[in-house]
């Protein structure tokens, strides 16, 4: 299967399941509300709170950091921009390493591949009732706190919702990779906390 034709598989299969998406929350909540009705109601609150932000940390001590929360970040604005995340022997710290584009290619490849394979089921893997998931576009490489420096951009998600806390030990804290674009200096890719 060529580049272009993997990309046209993707894009299908993504736009169906947007769709899909889309039509069954209009199936669920009995239509759009835009035609002369009351406006959607806002958002609620996540179920199990806020459990994930990014932001770049300010300083680092012996048992963790201070974090900015990004300005962008809409589940952060109830709680503070600063917050003091703790660390412990069983935080895990990682580094992102953003794959080359040769290597995300192949594997998405591989991946359109199990799931054309499966009839169009998201199966597979050791146990066929494992859900496919997805490569990711980097590698995880363990690092310590004294890998993390004031000014890095980092991931941090916890055991709990931390939507207003001040202070929380991290379950997860990754250091998010940099890219430099033509023409500039080096600055850390967005991701998504997990």
């Amino acid at each position: 299967m060529g580049n272009g034709n993997a990309l046209k598989v993707l894009a299908v299969v993504v736009l169906l399941v947007v769709s899909n998406y889309i039509s069954w929350n209009i199936g669920k909540s009995g239509g759009l509300g835009t035609s002369g009705g009351a406006a959607l109601p806002a958002p609620g609150p996540i179920p199990g709170g806020v459990r994930g932000f990014g932001g770049t940390v300010e300083n680092v001590s012996d048992s963790g950091f201070t974090l900015r929360i990004s300005a962008y970040d809409p589940f952060a604005s109830e709680g503070p921009s600063l917050r003091n995340v703790t660390v412990n022997k069983e935080t895990i710290l990682e580094r992102l390493i953003q794959k080359d584009n040769a290597t995300i290619q192949k594997e998405q490849t591989a991946f359109m591949e199990k799931i054309s394979a499966g009839g169009g089921s998201a199966t597979g893997g050791e146990n066929q009732s494992d859900p496919l998931t997805p490569p990711e576009p980097f590698t995880r490489e363990r690092i310590s706190l004294n890998d993390i420096k004031a000014g890095d951009m980092v991931l941090v998600s916890a055991g709990e919702d931390i939507a207003t806390a001040k202070q929380f030990i991290a379950t997860r804290v990754s250091l998010q990779p940099s890219v430099t674009l033509p023409g500039t200096t080096s600055s850390p890719a967005p991701a998504q906390p997990e």
